[in-house]
């Protein structure tokens, strides 16, 4: 088999970072339209594009209070092989709270590998690999005066206080998987697959627990029978979550037509009472994407507003793939004929419907 080398890679990979425990604490953040940021979703979408992105993304929490939660994040992915088949991928995250007091960082390395089953149905399979890492700086704390109970006058924990500034930083992983049928676009992932632990030892509010993702979502062109009529895509979408009893479901819908792209979610979580809703709207064009969502949460006590509002913005800059074929330079009168069947085969990735 052609590829048996970087399979048997993948593999002993895989099974060599399974057998480590490292240290570490690596929150996975979710974004309030994960599809629009596929490679922190899933490892199996690197590489699912006709270009090869660049991808900036940016969250804010929390904008009123006096240390929000900011996120900001950037991947870059690309297919290579002689069939486009292969794809890897690069992305940074990095989540802090207020003037540094927490901040948490994520770098891995992904690796995604397509297979046509049959003409109309495509697996990818992907790996994510790199490294969690996690600070804090106690000096940065306030804690009320028992006076009048605000963090306002609040009272900071010198430096040379008990608890020490600390650092830490571990090997952590995922893994998924991912399939196209007939419009049909779904797949699942898994995150902290070792469940890495930050800390000395092991405690119920240290750890990062394993997180499963399952994603779903249907295509409908409005004016597939019309020939001659920009296409008009109707997309029913859903995602659920599952973080030890943290059960979470989001169920969204998006419209994309011409340059404008615009969805609506809404986000309930199944144990307990929470739920929130997200509207984004943005632009798609031939060389960038761009966009703007906000989410705003409920609570039992009622509507949260500015409180618990999300604000969030993405950018995707596209680099076409060269145009000449990568058999090209294979080319020679020694193997004419090898090279004349391959072109007989269907490339894996002669696309049926335009993907951003």
């Amino acid at each position: 088999m052609k590829f048996r080398r970087w399979q048997q890679a993948v593999c002993v990979l895989v099974l060599l970072l399974g057998a480590m425990r490292g240290e570490a604490r690596a929150q996975h953040v979710s974004f309030s339209t994960p599809l629009r940021t596929p490679v922190f979703m899933n490892p199996a979408l690197v590489g699912n594009s006709d270009y090869m992105r660049l991808m900036f993304v940016a969250r804010s929490q929390w904008l009123n209070v006096k240390s929000p939660y900011n996120t900001v994040g950037a991947s870059y992915d690309m297919r290579f092989g002689p069939y486009h088949n292969h794809a890897l991928g690069v992305s940074f995250l990095n989540d802090i709270q207020g003037p540094g007091t927490m901040q948490a960082m994520e770098a891995f390395l992904a690796y995604s590998y397509a297979l046509d089953v049959t003409f109309d149905f495509r697996m990818r399979f992907g790996v994510q690999v790199g490294a969690a890492m996690k600070s804090m700086n106690y000096s940065g704390l306030k804690f009320p005066d028992q006076v009048s109970q605000s963090l306002e006058s609040g009272i900071s924990i010198a430096p040379h206080a008990q608890y020490p500034s600390s650092f830490r930083a571990a090997p952590d992983f995922a893994v998924g998987v991912q399939g196209e049928i007939a419009g049909w676009d779904f797949g699942a992932a898994v995150h902290h697959i070792a469940e890495p632990v930050f800390g000395a030892k092991r405690e119920q509010w240290n750890v990062a627990y394993r997180k499963v993702t399952a994603h779903v979502s249907k295509s409908f062109n409005v004016y597939h029978k019309y020939r001659f009529k920009e296409p008009l895509y109707i997309v029913p979408q859903m995602i659920f979550t599952q973080q030890q009893r943290d059960l979470q479901l989001s169920v969204g819908c998006a419209v994309d037509y011409r340059w404008i792209t615009a969805s609506l979610w809404l986000r309930e979580h199944l144990l307990y009472e929470s739920h929130a809703a997200a509207f984004s709207v943005g632009y798609v064009g031939n060389y960038f994407d761009m966009g703007y969502t906000y989410d705003v949460g409920f609570m039992p006590e009622g509507l949260m507003g500015l409180n618990a509002s999300v604000h969030e913005v993405y950018m995707s800059f596209k680099f076409h793939y060269p145009r000449r074929s990568m058999l090209r330079p294979s080319y020679s009168r020694k193997n004419k004929s090898v090279f004349g069947k391959s072109l007989n085969r269907r490339k894996p990735y002669q696309q049926r419907r335009h993907r951003r």
